[in-house]
């Protein structure tokens, strides 16, 4: 007996976090100096970027799809938008 083949949509989310960002004095010597990340101000740790994520995947592929029209359709020169 043949099996029926079904379908089925997953979403996933890969996630990060690293708040412990030190400053580089130079190319080879870490400071002690922390800075951070930006994201670090909104998020505690990788699993509330994931929820933030999930929860806004529609908001968040539009502004990126918008974001990315409007670059490419403006008149920034070459050099930035690297068209």
């Amino acid at each position: 007996m043949q099996k029926q083949l079904s379908e089925a949509n997953h979403t996933f989310v890969l996630s990060w976090n690293f708040p412990n960002l030190y400053a580089a004095s130079s190319f080879r010597k870490i400071s002690d100096t922390k800075e951070g990340h930006y994201y670090s101000n909104f998020f505690d740790n990788a699993l509330a970027v994931a929820e933030y994520a999930a929860t806004e995947r529609a908001s968040l592929y539009q502004r990126s799809k918008t974001f990315q029209s409007n670059f490419f359709d403006s008149s920034a020169d070459v050099v930035v938008s690297n068209k």
